[in-house]
């Protein structure tokens, strides 16, 4: 006997059915294999990010997707002190997210059923690429499942106080890291991981420019100085200078300076 796990659409959108249609193949979830040793850990961010991708996002790519991928279990799928790993119908019926970083842009669905943790991504992520495979490069054992079937990659454990598991998620265009970590003696986190790399709204955002600096690195490369400050034109348009000389050090130099036939 088996029951099947399958791959659902992102959060808002509607569920397919649970069971693989007439006809179709189910693709096997096998433990990952254990690779060899790795001393790299994974990030560990602090911040926190709504899981799956926009909401127009989600209704085209549901619009789209084809039947969600079936994978066989074996029959009492347990481990000791855990629950069943959860069917289809519980997956499905779980419309809240969890936060993993860079998980939208790449179009990744993070739920839990109880300790359960699935990171499934399929569809086009923010570059184009459609996902390939999956492989557990730390932290794979008993109850680290992998999936990788019909345009779907999985990965499903059991998310607990000390869990520590990487695995990198391949793309047709690039590969990312995901890193998921709850350290021993602290409570839940609120970000469960990141696919490093992968773009988010928990990014700091770029700095604003100070009008001067670009001045400055002008300052440095036409006239060598060694040390510049934008207080330096303090008053002055320096920033009108910037913006319209931009790309031409010599000019936004003399702009800065006053000179008549460079005005800001």
């Amino acid at each position: 006997m088996l029951f099947v796990l399958g791959c659902g659409s992102s959060e808002t959108a509607s569920r397919a059915a649970g069971t693989a249609a007439p006809g179709s193949s189910a693709a096997s979830l096998a433990p990952a294999t254990p690779p060899a040793a790795s001393s790299a850990a994974p990030a560990l961010p602090t911040t926190a990010e709504s899981g799956g991708a926009s909401a127009s996002a989600r209704v085209a790519a549901s619009a789209e997707a084809p039947a969600p991928i079936d994978a066989g279990y074996p029959a009492g799928s347990t481990l000791p002190g855990r629950s069943p790993v959860p069917t289809v119908a519980e997956w499905n019926a779980q419309t809240k997210e969890v936060t993993v970083k860079g998980s939208s842009a790449l179009r990744c669905e993070t739920k839990t059923v109880r300790e359960w943790l699935r990171v499934s991504c399929r569809d086009k992520n923010d570059t184009g690429g459609t996902p390939t495979a999956v492989r557990i490069t730390q932290g794979a054992g008993p109850g680290v499942f992998t999936l990788t079937a019909g345009g779907v990659v999985s990965v499903v454990l059991p998310f607990v106080e000390g869990t520590v598991v990487s695995a990198v998620f391949s793309w047709t265009d690039k590969s990312h890291r995901l890193g998921l970590a709850w350290p021993k003696g602290s409570p839940e986190p609120a970000v469960y991981g990141a696919f490093e790399g992968a773009a988010s709204p928990l990014d700091d955002p770029p700095p604003k420019p100070v009008p001067g600096d670009l001045a400055c690195q002008c300052d440095i490369a036409v006239n060598g100085s060694s040390m510049c400050l934008p207080s330096a034109w303090l008053g002055k348009d320096v920033a009108g200078c910037e913006r319209k000389y931009l790309g031409n050090c010599r000019k936004m130099m003399d702009c800065a300076d006053g000179a008549a036939d460079a005005p800001p």
